[in-house]
């Protein structure tokens, strides 16, 4: 489908094997953006995500605290890849 009229007042269901939706022509600077974001994302997603969030956090000076047990903080490559993406985004 390449357009889907909804016509006032009326439902269109989106659902998995049903009719969905593929967005084209997404702007420069939302895509820059993202691409920006993706880095710290991808910095910080691991089994421990909580805790690189919380360093994430109190590197901007925000306190995040420590991850509660048994979680570990985030290890030393994780800090040094969130302190770098979070660089590049200031």
């Amino acid at each position: 489908i390449l357009r889907l009229p909804i016509p006032a007042k009326e439902d269109v269901e989106f659902k998995p094997g049903g009719k969905h939706v593929m967005v084209y022509g997404v702007n420069l600077p939302a895509r820059r953006l993202h691409e920006m974001l993706l880095v710290l994302w991808n910095a910080m997603i691991d089994d421990n995500l909580p805790a690189a969030v919380k360093f994430a956090l109190s590197e901007q000076g925000v306190p995040g605290g420590l991850p509660r047990a048994p979680m570990p903080a985030a290890s030393a490559r994780q800090q040094k890849a969130i302190a770098r993406a979070l660089k590049k985004l200031v």
